[in-house]
């Protein structure tokens, strides 16, 4: 188990993982953003009879 664990950290701390990470957690970033805004689009077409949910979604109150 500790050996297991050792080679894990050892993968994980190397220089050019650490890139590989960051750019991971970039991504994971994007995709995060683009579900939000596809969140927001099906609650527009949801509410699309809602005039005055429309308005205040699109901050025109």
């Amino acid at each position: 188990m500790s050996l297991l664990l050792l080679i894990t950290c050892g993968y994980i701390y190397r220089p050019e993982s650490d890139m590989a990470f960051l750019k991971l957690r970039r991504l994971g970033n994007y995709f995060n953003i683009l579900m939000n805004q596809i969140t927001k689009l099906k609650d527009l077409v949801m509410n699309f009879h809602d005039p005055p949910y429309i308005l205040k979604k699109l901050g025109k109150n």
